[in-house]
């Protein structure tokens, strides 16, 4: 399972569009808060424990499917736990601590495994345009996309070092070809099983297909014996730290 995370206006919509030979699925939290969970008019679910759980509930049921193998393959969701932390510590619902130990638990139960989460950041000097999606597009105002960025540094961080933690890969989206280029790439390597923990990752001797991009982003192919730690068919002369992506044969 792939999940696209990232802040509010980091273009997960916008690079989505570009991805058309996958399946990709969003919770419909906006449409069930608004007909089950809005209070009073202008409620946004701040302080709610409710909505916290319901989100939770929504994050295991995933989970757990993907961890069973009953989700259709390499299946992309738009949000998962990642976001629902973020947003339950900002809107009030959670604290920092009990997002903490949540991912703790989910990595005890096994629910991060096989998992690749695809993190979208802004690149520096992007600005943003205002947009109108749903009520909580002012969760962006005055600094609320630095506190967003910086909730999800701290939150991925900690995953990604978890016993059974994702695969974590990282886009600086800048909105242009070059950028919906890169994630189409990235889409398609991890259907294709491609890892990007560099050589010195592989533990099980064999034979392994590696690449890595130019500066066009053209791949370039060869192939890496780990038995005798040696480069093969035009890759001798490679350094190792450049090598970007492997996948066993």
């Amino acid at each position: 399972m792939i999940i696209i995370e990232g802040a509010q206006g980091v273009g997960k919509t916008f690079l989505l569009s570009a991805v058309k030979q996958y399946p990709v699925y969003k919770f419909p939290y906006t449409g069930y808060f608004r007909d089950f969970l809005k209070r009073f008019p202008d409620d946004t679910g701040h302080g709610s424990r409710e909505a916290h759980h319901h989100t939770t509930g929504y994050d295991i049921t995933l989970l757990s499917l993907n961890q069973q193998n009953l989700l259709s393959n390499n299946i992309i969701v738009d949000r998962g736990f990642i976001s629902n932390i973020v947003f339950s510590i900002i809107e009030g619902r959670s604290t920092i601590e009990e997002g903490l130990q949540y991912i703790d638990w989910l990595d005890n139960a096994g629910y991060l495994k096989n998992i690749h989460i695809v993190w979208l950041r802004r690149a520096p000097g992007v600005i943003i345009p205002e947009r109108n999606k749903d009520e909580w597009e002012f969760l962006h105002k005055e600094q609320g996309y630095k506190n967003q960025d910086d909730l999800y540094s701290t939150l991925i961080d900690y995953t990604a070092h978890r016993k059974n933690g994702p695969i974590i890969h990282e886009i600086n989206n800048k909105f242009n070809e070059m950028d919906i280029m890169n994630f189409i790439n990235v889409m398609n390597e991890i259907n294709e099983g491609w890892l990007t923990l560099g050589l010195d990752s592989i533990l099980e001797a064999g034979l392994y297909e590696i690449k890595l991009y130019n500066n066009n982003l053209n791949a370039i192919f060869s192939y890496f014996d780990k038995k005798n730690n040696i480069f093969t068919n035009g890759g001798e002369f490679w350094n190792p730290s450049e090598v970007s992506h492997y996948k066993k044969r």
